[in-house]
């Protein structure tokens, strides 16, 4: 008729617990685990400073890592922080990303000269997951970009991309 009290020890506040399906009070219980935060994983197409050109991304909680390859002989690495990782977010990120280019040489007969240019940047971005895995982001931010052959600038880094995410393990 009245709720019942269950009071563990004299210091212990009182604490009150109803089963609605018994209509009695019940002791308290242990708070149930929380579920593991899933796990994704899935690739990437476009041009992303994160992921490259073609690449694939990784995603657990609110930490997803990335790489991917960029034209040539270059490649792309980058990590993102989401906010609210699902269903859409706004992340920041930072990537970094090397490749490696010829120029002409300047006397007929010689072989073109290689010259490898790194950029690292930092940016703010929004991703959008849909129900069905499809997955697209899009980034944008200033970098740093070292070129040997002119003085080192400032830029912009873009992750454009769209891909699949598999999820593994308890979705939210």
């Amino acid at each position: 008729m009245f709720p019942a009290v269950v009071q563990a020890d004299e210091s212990a506040p009182l604490v009150v617990q109803h089963s609605a399906a018994e209509g009695t009070a019940q002791p308290p219980g242990p708070e149930s685990p929380k579920p593991p935060a899933p796990f994704y994983i899935g690739p990437r197409i476009g041009p992303s400073t994160v992921t490259g050109y073609l690449g694939v991304e990784a995603q657990y909680g609110r930490i997803a890592v990335g790489g991917g390859l960029l034209f040539d002989d270059g490649y792309a690495l980058g990590a993102k922080y989401l906010f609210a990782p699902y269903p859409s977010s706004l992340y920041i990120f930072g990537s970094y990303f090397r490749v490696h280019t010829y120029d002409e040489p300047d006397d007929a007969g010689q072989e073109p000269i290689k010259r490898i240019i790194t950029n690292m940047g930092v940016g703010l971005g929004w991703q959008k997951r849909w129900r069905n895995g499809t997955i697209v982001s899009l980034g944008l931010g200033p970098s740093y970009y070292d070129d040997p052959k002119s003085d080192s600038h400032l830029m912009c880094v873009l992750d454009l991309s769209i891909g699949y995410a598999f999820a593994f393990g308890n979705r939210q």
